[in-house]
């Protein structure tokens, strides 16, 4: 099923919407995971699975604006990346997880697909290129970035901690 789960709704591909569990534990912990799985890595994956991630971390995380601007442009670069380097002349599924760890004050996302990475043409001068930043942007963007690939595909993993650390202060 290709879905993005989003606090209380839960939002396909195809933009349905429906009612889904509650978004938080009863409890007053965690928010449930953000979800958006088993999606065709294309343009359209990228910008609703962004959308739908961008309101998961609206309701559920204490970010500042320019922190979650920060978050979606790179959980987007991780997402493009996918889309453009994973699967070469063929289609495959991409996949974007997140959850909120309320206690540590940590924010994990992850983008994960199934294809081969392809290097960048070596022919081309670097000098004139005007491709090749997302990585830079992630490394830049999130205060951890893992990448692990394999011949299952490629794990893009982006780490902020102490969110509330960014928030302006009260006045």
């Amino acid at each position: 099923m290709n879905s993005c789960s989003l606090g209380t709704y839960l939002v396909t591909m195809s933009g349905a919407i429906s009612t889904s569990d509650d978004a938080a534990d009863p409890g007053g912990g965690d928010p449930l995971p953000f979800r958006c799985s088993q999606n065709p890595a294309d343009a359209n994956t990228v910008s609703r699975a962004r959308a739908a991630f961008g309101g998961w971390l609206q309701q559920h995380c204490p970010l500042t604006t320019t922190t979650a601007h920060d978050v979606l442009l790179a959980v987007n670069e991780a997402l493009a990346n996918a889309v453009e380097h994973a699967y070469a002349g063929t289609s495959g599924n991409v996949d974007l997880t997140a959850s909120y760890d309320v206690a540590h004050d940590t924010l994990t996302a992850t983008v994960e697909d199934y294809g081969h990475w392809r290097l960048p043409n070596a022919t081309a001068d670097p000098r004139f290129s005007r491709r090749g930043r997302g990585l830079v942007l992630m490394r830049a963007l999130a205060e951890d970035t893992a990448i692990e690939s394999t011949e299952a595909g490629t794990r893009v993993r982006l780490t902020w901690h102490l969110l509330t650390r960014h928030q302006a202060p009260a006045r």
